[in-house]
């Protein structure tokens, strides 16, 4: 992977699982792009929506999808951890938000993702990257209408994990949390994965570092597990 500076690489086994958003690999060339729903608005008056005539009320502001959803992307955003982990103080950074068409699109199985994220309550979602030649740190960040939804949402993706073999780790750092490692071939070269999944009241978290074997660790993984969960205040949903 070396010389690979401009791709995000991370075994789709591990991604197609929990549902990264930077899960195939994405040169820096391609847009960002990230679908937003449109709130219909109503026709201003006097613009033929009714009588001219008609004596003009003042109405009180509402908040439209996209208002609340700006909203959200900024909480989301200021749950993140911010500064980078070690060995990224130099990568480039990739922020992005999401919403459940581009989280949707991150899965090779676009109908069952939409479907489970339907179920579970999913809303928006955030994801930070770090970015170097020989390997790639992410931490996303999911909210779901109920602290259920993301818990569930937690439970399906460490079933698939399973699934896929990848190997269970204990995480004795961070209450609820669970670690993971696999091992996988990128462009016929060696690539290994660590993570750490957990929720807090409606936001689950996933922290990944991927990479050369001489890159990753499951304590990398954790350590940045800890960082992200020192960064945020649980949402109260």
């Amino acid at each position: 992977m070396n010389g690979r500076v401009a791709m995000v690489i991370i075994v789709v086994a591990i991604v197609v699982a929990l549902g990264i958003y930077v899960v195939r690999s994405t040169s820096d060339d391609d847009a960002d792009t990230v679908s937003e729903s449109v709130a219909p608005t109503a026709p201003p008056a006097g613009s033929g929506g009714g009588d001219d005539d008609a004596p003009s009320t003042t109405v009180a502001p509402t908040t439209t999808l996209d208002d609340e959803a700006v909203l959200i992307d900024a909480e989301l955003e200021a749950l993140l951890v911010d500064g980078a982990p070690a060995g990224f103080a130099d990568a480039d950074v990739d922020d992005r938000s999401l919403d459940l068409a581009a989280a949707v699109a991150a899965e090779q199985d676009e109908a069952a993702e939409r479907s489970l994220l339907e179920t579970r309550g999913f809303v928006r979602g955030r994801s930070r990257a770090w970015r170097t030649g020989a390997a790639n740190a992410l931490v996303t960040v999911y909210r779901f209408d109920t602290p259920e939804g993301a818990e569930l949402y937690l439970t399906d993706g460490l079933i698939t994990l399973s699934g896929y073999g990848a190997e269970a780790v204990p995480v004795p750092e961070l209450d609820g949390a669970q670690g993971f490692t696999q091992e996988g071939v990128d462009g016929g070269e060696p690539v290994s994965v660590a993570g750490v999944t957990f929720t807090r009241g409606a936001d689950w978290f996933l922290v990944v570092v991927a990479g050369t074997p001489e890159e990753v660790s499951i304590e990398a993984a954790t350590a940045l597990a800890v960082a992200q969960h020192e960064a945020f205040t649980p949402s109260t949903d």
